[in-house]
C-alpha cells in the first residue's frame, strides 16, 4: 500500500508489516507546489474545485498568510504529531482552531517519530533517491513503469515572484519543518 500522507490507523499486527517511509522535500518548494496543486488539481483530477484557493482566487502571498491564521504553518511537523488542523482549505473563518501553536517539544516528538518509525528519504527533482529506495527494499524498477503524469508544476518559480516579504512569511511558516529538513539532511 503506498499512501501520499502520513497515516497511522494500524492494529498491532498490522504494524508489524508495514515499511514507513517519509520523503523529505524542501519546506519552501513543498509549500510552493501545494499551493499550484490547489490551483490545478481540478484540471488533472477533472473534480469540481473546493478549495480556498480557487474559491477565494488566493494569491501566493495571500495562501501563505492564511496558512499562519488558520495555524497550518509547518505542515509536515504537524502531520507527523497529530497538530494538523482540518477543513481549512475551504474557509477564510478562523473560529475553532483546535491546534495552535508549535513547541520545540513538537520538533523534538517528530524528529523522535520519524527516527524510529520511518526510513527517510530525500525529494530530488528526478526521485533519484525515492526509485534507487524502490529498487534496493521492494524490487522495483520504477524506470521501467509507465507512469500517468497529468500535469507538472514544474515552472512554478517562474510564475511567482520570490519578494524578500515572501521569503520572510515562507521562513515563518516553515521554521519548524526547514529543522527537521535539515536535521535529517545533516545525519544521511
Amino acid at each position: 500500500m503506498i499512501s501520499h500522507h502520513l497515516h497511522s490507523n494500524f492494529t498491532r499486527i498490522d504494524e508489524k508489516n508495514v515499511k514507513r517511509i517519509c520523503i523529505l522535500r524542501d519546506p519552501n518548494e513543498r509549500i510552493i507546489s501545494r499551493y499550484f496543486y490547489f490551483k490545478n488539481a481540478h484540471k488533472a483530477k477533472k473534480i469540481n474545485p473546493s478549495n480556498i484557493v480557487l474559491n477565494q482566487n488566493l494569491s501566493f502571498e495571500s495562501f501563505l498568510d492564511h496558512l499562519k491564521l488558520s495555524y497550518n504553518d509547518n505542515f509536515l511537523l504537524r502531520m507527523i504529531t497529530g497538530k494538523i488542523n482540518k477543513k481549512i482549505y475551504k474557509t477564510l473563518k478562523y473560529k475553532n482552531i483546535k491546534y495552535k501553536k508549535l513547541t520545540d517539544a513538537d520538533l523534538k516528538k517528530a524528529i523522535d517519530i520519524l527516527q524510529e518509525k520511518y526510513d527517510i528519504i530525500y525529494f530530488d527533482k528526478k526521485l533519484k533517491s525515492f526509485n534507487n529506495y524502490l529498487i534496493k527494499n521492494f524490487y522495483i524498477n520504477p524506470y521501467s513503469l509507465k507512469l500517468n503524469n497529468h500535469f507538472k508544476n514544474s515552472s512554478y518559480k517562474t510564475r511567482i515572484k520570490i519578494t524578500k516579504k515572501i521569503e520572510n512569511k515562507l521562513r515563518k511558516i516553515n521554521n519548524y519543518d526547514k529543522k527537521i529538513f535539515e536535521y535529517f539532511k545533516q545525519i544521511k
